[in-house]
């Protein structure tokens, strides 16, 4: 009874539309180069490409699982053995977390990339990364990149030690990416600062990097954990120092923690600065079906104000899960280190003080989130997902995905969905409604060596004419060819005119050198009517040594 009643809510759920997501977006982005191509499609904005990028080189572990809220549609829940996932979700997350997420033991690699573009020499970038483990506790990680526009610099370095047993579990210099709770005191802010565009002596002390630049640490004491940060980044105008502690009690199912934190941003001209101080309660809830978090921050300092309020859970009914959030931000919170969760909304902020401009992404904010996953039949899922996020009543933004996904077989399934994106803006008294419509058919399939995704999609959107887009994806593996890839997206195809706005392809190949040295060779081309570069084509080159 009680199991047939839990099944029944979930449809009810479902089949009402009251389920959530942060950022509806289905696309699988496998590389920075794609992630540049969503940027040139509108699919995500300059702040999403620049956290992104950020998210996509680094990859995703156990340490900063958080950074999935950073992704179109995926969002970092804790885990739960009995959670349903999407196959699309599932690749989404295994391209960003490149890294075990469990937290074993890792290997280390060496990984230099150089990209050429056909048609001018002298455009030309690179991209080095390296993670050194030293003996089974200590590593080292270090990249650095160059831009065709000739901007070169550090991205990241680190020197982290971990260790499951004893009260010292972690310790990491340098650059680190950590969410205190929920992250409406210290979570993932993504860049805030400018940097040095040269290999020197300031881009290594203050690189190219969203997260913290300092010190971290883990300790535990029975039941007892305390984690401490410190952080300091500046660039040629400003400096923010960052310093915070979270205390937490670890019980069975009740888990309640403490927060507090302190920012200072200078102007380096001037010499003034404000200082930003909150005060924060996490609480954790787990029970046998789901888990339930909330956190409340409080913020004194330049502004004083009662800061936010963030809550997320998830529940498994029987054959459904459902993943839910909600917060709620003061007009006066102070947008510095956040990274709880919240809409894709920004504006930019200034702070007059200290003669600074920020983009703020959670000031006067309000939204909620859900999402469901529903198995009708062995074979049959239904996905529906809801966000809405406002300011001030003059701006929102609201979208809604529902789709359906048929299994015909082991290897084979078929995905009919609808996306509806819908933002609001009211300036000067007028009202501006943009709306975004799209409904597409995909097919997955998945062999022994061979691996396929293609679909066909039709989109409206404001102030422009309706098109079409054809995308397919094939991978081919074997211990003979090694590793081959085709991806064409194309992109927008004008029905009316019957002409291509946007295409995007590539072919890689991948191959085994000899023991853990890999060689990818990559060739894409980009042809965009609207560009005065229509097409471009770039030769790529990956070199990946394992340790």
């Amino acid at each position: 009874m009680i199991r047939s009643l839990g099944t029944a809510i979930a449809l009810t759920l479902c089949l009402g539309t009251i389920s959530f997501s942060l950022e509806l977006s289905t696309t699988v982005y496998p590389s920075e180069d794609e992630l540049l191509e969503a940027l040139r499609l509108g699919e995500i904005d300059a702040a999403q490409y620049m956290i992104l990028q950020e998210v996509i080189v680094s990859g995703v572990d156990s340490t900063n699982s958080h950074l999935l809220d950073e992704i179109p549609n995926l969002s970092f829940f804790l885990p739960d053995p009995k959670s349903l996932g999407t196959d699309l979700e599932n690749e989404q997350a295994s391209g960003f977390s490149k890294l075990p997420l469990k937290g074993s033991q890792r290997a280390g690699e060496l990984r230099y990339q150089y990209h050429q573009e056909m048609e001018h020499e002298e455009r030309e970038q690179y991209r080095a990364s390296g993670r050194i483990p030293l003996n089974n506790h200590f590593e080292t990680a270090f990249k650095f990149h160059r831009e065709f526009s000739g901007r070169e610099r550090f991205v990241s370095r680190q020197l982290a030690y971990m260790n499951a047993r004893g009260h010292l579990n972690e310790v990491r210099l340098g650059s680190f990416s950590r969410r205190l709770g929920l992250g409406t005191i210290f979570g993932y802010r993504g860049k805030l600062l400018e940097f040095s565009d040269r290999l020197d002596e300031e881009s290594f002390l203050f690189p190219d990097f969203g997260g913290y630049n300092g010190a971290y640490g883990r300790v535990k004491f029975n039941r007892l954990e305390i984690e401490v940060l410190s952080s300091v980044n500046r660039d040629t105008n400003h400096t923010l120092a960052s310093g915070g502690e979270m205390v937490s009690l670890k019980m069975s199912s009740f888990q309640p923690a403490v927060i507090v934190g302190w920012n200072r941003l200078k102007n380096r001209h001037t010499g003034h600065h404000l200082d930003d101080i909150k005060y924060g309660l996490n609480s954790l809830y787990r029970y046998r079906d789901g888990y339930l978090s909330f956190e409340l921050c409080a913020q004194d300092g330049e502004r004083s104000s009662w800061g936010g309020f963030v809550a997320e859970g998830r529940h498994y009914f029987n054959g459904a899960d459902i993943r839910y959030a909600g917060w709620m931000y003061s007009d006066d919170y102070l947008d510095l280190t956040g990274g709880s969760k919240a809409g894709n909304l920004r504006h930019t902020a200034t702070l007059d003080k200290v003669d600074f401009a920020y983009s703020d992404k959670r000031s006067g904010q309000e939204g909620g989130m859900l999402k469901s996953i529903v198995l009708l039949s062995e074979k049959l899922e239904m996905v529906n997902s809801l966000v809405y996020a406002g300011r001030c009543k003059d701006t929102s933004d609201f979208q809604f995905l529902s789709g359906l996904v048929k299994k015909l077989n082991r290897r084979m399934e078929v995905r009919l969905d609808y996306l509806n994106k819908a933002k609001r803006r009211i300036d000067a008294g007028k009202r501006r409604d943009d709306v975004n419509q799209r409904t597409r058919l995909e097919t997955r399939i998945k062999a022994d060596n061979l691996s396929a995704r293609s679909y066909i999609a039709y989109n409206t959107q404001s102030g422009r004419r309706d098109y079409v887009s054809f995308f397919v994806n094939l991978r081919y593996r074997s211990p003979k060819v090694g590793a081959i890839e085709v991806w064409s997206n194309l992109a927008r195809f004008d029905l009316g005119k019957t002409i291509i706005d946007y295409w995007y392809m590539y072919l890689k190949s991948k191959q085994q050198v000899f023991g853990n040295l890999t060689a990818t060779v990559k060739l894409s081309h980009r042809y965009d009517r609207s560009s005065t570069q229509r097409h471009r084509t770039v030769v790529s080159l990956e070199v990946n040594a394992g340790l």
